[in-house]
C-alpha cells in the first residue's frame, strides 16, 4: 500500500500535484522535467518504504535521524554549510547528501509539518540559488504559504497590543539579522538591527522615548526627527550616510535617495555569502526615477529580492509627473493672482466651464481690484514640501508655516526652505496647513481669519489619490504600451476646481503623489535584473496579492529595459 504523507496523501499523488504545479507555474514546462518526475514515482515508492524512519520530518522530533538533528543543533555545522548549493527552500537544509528522489521527499514532508511555533514570525530563507526547476516550484509554493501564515496570524493578532503581535516576514531581511519599519512589533526574536526608511507615522509605529530593542539605523534628516519629535535616547539612533556604502556586522548598507518625503531613502543591504553576493532592495516608500536605477551602487547589479513600494501598482493609477504637476499649479496661482481678471486667461475659461463665476464682479475689479490672492497647500508632518517651494518660488512669496511645522522644517536641513518659511501669516501668500483643512468649508473659515488682508483663496489638495484619466485604457496592457503611451499629460487645463468652490473659494484637488505611478514601477522594475519581487503595501488581500504577483510576473520577462545616462524622467 503506498505510503501516505502526514496529510493523507500517496507519495505519487504528491508528485502528480507536483506536475501539475509545474505545469501552472511555467509557461512552457520543461517536458523532460515532468517525465522525469512522473517516471520516478515508483522508484521513491520503494525508496520511502526501505526507509526504516521518515525522511527528515520534524527537525526536533526523536525520529529525526542523527545526522539532521545535529546538523540543526550544532552551530558551527549551520555555519559550515554550503549555502550556494542545492537547498531545501524551507528548512534551507542542504540536499548535497541526498538523491533527486530523497530531495523531493524531504521537501514534501517539509511542507506537510511547516509550523511554525518558535518566533513571532518565520524568516523567509529562500535558497541562494535556485537550482531547478522544482525548486521553483516549492519556492512559489512556499512563499503563499508565507503569506497565508502572515494573513492568518494577523486576524489572529487584532486584539492584541501592537508590540506583541506577529512581524511579517516581508519586512525581515533573509540571512540577515535585519527589520525594516517594524517597530510597532517591539522586540523582535533574532533582529539585531532596526532599519527606518523615513519618517512617516506608519513606518516609525511603535517608536518612542522608551525604546530599548536595539540600534536604529537612519539618514540625518530622519534621526533629527526621530531624536525631537519621538525623543528617542540618542545612544539608540545610528545616522547613516547618503550614497556611500557602510559595513555593519559584514552586511553592506548603502543609502539611496527615495524621491519620498525628505530624508526617506532606499536600502540595499548586500551580504557575501559563500563567495556569492546576496543582494535586497528595500524601497520603502518611494516616488521612482532613472536616478535610482542609475546610481553607482544600483546599476548593473542582480537583486535577488525587491521589496517593493506597491502603493499604486494597479493599471488605473497613471498618475502625470511631479514637475509637471507643480508647473500646472505654480502657474494657475499666477494667474488668480492677477488684480485685473483676464477673460482670456485659460485659468478663467476652465472656470467658467466649470459653471464659477469669477472672483469678483468685472465692475468691481476694475475700479478696485480683486484683492490679494491666499494660497494654502494640504501637507502631512512631513512631505510634499516639493508642490509647497514650487508654488512660492513661481509667486515669489514666502511660506507661512505653524509652529509645529517650522520646528520639523528646521531638522531637515534644506537652506531654501528655511529661507522661505516664516512666522508672520500676513507677510506670506502661501499657506501651508494639513490636508484635512482642505475642503470649501474650512478653506473659507481659513481665509476669514486674515481679512481684509486677504480676499480670495485657492486650496490645493495635493495626492495620488485624485487622479482619474480622462482615457479609456486597456485594462490588460503590454509591458511596451504602458512604458511608450501611457505617460500623462499634465496642464492648466487638466485642473478642475472641486465642488463647493465659489466666487471666493476654489478648490483643487491635484494628483501630486511622492509614491511611484503605476507606470513608473513598470519603467522601474524593468530596468533592474532580479529574482523575486515582494510587495509591501495592499498585501492582505489574497486578490490584491495574485493581481500585482501577475504584473510583477510580466516585469520579470521583460528585464534589461534601458536607461540612459542623465535620464531624469520616465
Amino acid at each position: 500500500m503506498p505510503r501516505k504523507s502526514s496529510r493523507g496523501i500517496s507519495v505519487s499523488d504528491a508528485l502528480k500535484s507536483s506536475t501539475s504545479i509545474l505545469h501552472f507555474f511555467s509557461k512552457k514546462p520543461d517536458p523532460e522535467a515532468i517525465e522525469k518526475i512522473a517516471d520516478e514515482a515508483t522508484i521513491i515508492e520503494e525508496i520511502v518504504k526501505s526507509k526504516e524512519t521518515p525522511l527528515f520530518q520534524d527537525h526536533n522530533s526523536p525520529e529525526c535521524s542523527i545526522a539532521e538533528s545535529e546538523f540543526y543543533q550544532d552551530p558551527e555545522l549551520l555555519s559550515q554549510r554550503d549555502i550556494s548549493a542545492p537547498s531545501c527552500p524551507i528548512c534551507s537544509y542542504p540536499f548535497s547528501r541526498l538523491s533527486d528522489s530523497e530531495a523531493l521527499i524531504h521537501v514534501n514532508q517539509c511542507l506537510d509539518h511547516l509550523e511554525p511555533v518558535k518566533s513571532q514570525s518565520p524568516e523567509f530563507l529562500p535558497p541562494i540559488n535556485i537550482p531547478s526547476a522544482f525548486t521553483k516550484i516549492m519556492l512559489n509554493r512556499f512563499e503563499d504559504k508565507q503569506w497565508q501564515f502572515t494573513t492568518e496570524r494577523s486576524r489572529a493578532d487584532r486584539s492584541k497590543r501592537s508590540y506583541l503581535r506577529s512581524c511579517p516576514f516581508y519586512k525581515i531581511m533573509p540571512h540577515m539579522r535585519i527589520a525594516v519599519d517594524a517597530f510597532k512589533f517591539g522586540k523582535i526574536p533574532d533582529i539585531d538591527g532596526y532599519f527606518l526608511s523615513h519618517f512617516h507615522s506608519d513606518h516609525y509605529g511603535g517608536l518612542s522615548s522608551s525604546w530599548t530593542h536595539g540600534k536604529i539605523y537612519c539618514s540625518d534628516i530622519t534621526a533629527n526627527l526621530v531624536l525631537q519629535q519621538l525623543r528617542v535616547a540618542e545612544a539608540f539612533v545610528v545616522r547613516l550616510p547618503m550614497d556611500k556604502t557602510i559595513w555593519i556586522e559584514q552586511i553592506g548598507v548603502t543609502c539611496i535617495g527615495a524621491n519620498h518625503c525628505p530624508g526617506s531613502v532606499l536600502f540595499l543591504f548586500e551580504k557575501q555569502v559563500q563567495g556569492r553576493w546576496v543582494r535586497y532592495l528595500h524601497c520603502g516608500d518611494f516616488r521612482a526615477n532613472p536616478l535610482q536605477v542609475l546610481h553607482p551602487a544600483i546599476k548593473g547589479k542582480w537583486f535577488d529580492t525587491i521589496y517593493l513600494d506597491t502603493t499604486y501598482l494597479s493599471s488605473k493609477h497613471a498618475f502625470p509627473a511631479q514637475d509637471d504637476v507643480i508647473s500646472a499649479t505654480s502657474q494657475i496661482c499666477l494667474s488668480l493672482s492677477k488684480e485685473i481678471v483676464d477673460d482670456d486667461d485659460p485659468v478663467e475659461i476652465a472656470r467658467r466651464e466649470a459653471g464659477i463665476g469669477k472672483f469678483v464682479s468685472q465692475k468691481t475689479a476694475s475700479r478696485n481690484g480683486r484683492g490679494r490672492l491666499l494660497v494654502i497647500v494640504g501637507t502631512y508632518s512631513i512631505g510634499k514640501e516639493r508642490i509647497v517651494m514650487g508654488i512660492a518660488r513661481a509667486m515669489r512669496s514666502k511660506i507661512f508655516a505653524p509652529l509645529y511645522k517650522r520646528r520639523i522644517c528646521a531638522c531637515l536641513e534644506d537652506p531654501e526652505l528655511l529661507n522661505l518659511i516664516t512666522d508672520n501669516p500676513i507677510e506670506a501668500s502661501v499657506h501651508i496647513t494639513t490636508l484635512r483643512e482642505i475642503r470649501a468649508e474650512t478653506s473659507l473659515e481659513y481665509l476669514e481669519q486674515f481679512k481684509p488682508h486677504f480676499s480670495r483663496i485657492v486650496a490645493f489638495r495635493p495626492t495620488g489619490w485624485t487622479f482619474t484619466s480622462s482615457k479609456r485604457r486597456a485594462e490588460n496592457p503590454s509591458v511596451e504600451t504602458i512604458i511608450e503611451k501611457w505617460k500623462t499629460p499634465y496642464g492648466i487645463g487638466d485642473l478642475k476646481p472641486q465642488r463647493g468652490s465659489s466666487a471666493t473659494v476654489t478648490v483643487y484637488g491635484v494628483p501630486y503623489s511622492e509614491h511611484s505611478s503605476f507606470r513608473e514601477l513598470t519603467c522601474f522594475c524593468c530596468s533592474l535584473e532580479w529574482g523575486r519581487i515582494v510587495p509591501t503595501v495592499n498585501v492582505h488581500s489574497a486578490r490584491s496579492r495574485d493581481s500585482m504577483k501577475a504584473w510583477c510576473n510580466l516585469w520579470k520577462k521583460h528585464q534589461g529595459y534601458h536607461v540612459y545616462d542623465g535620464q531624469r524622467q520616465w
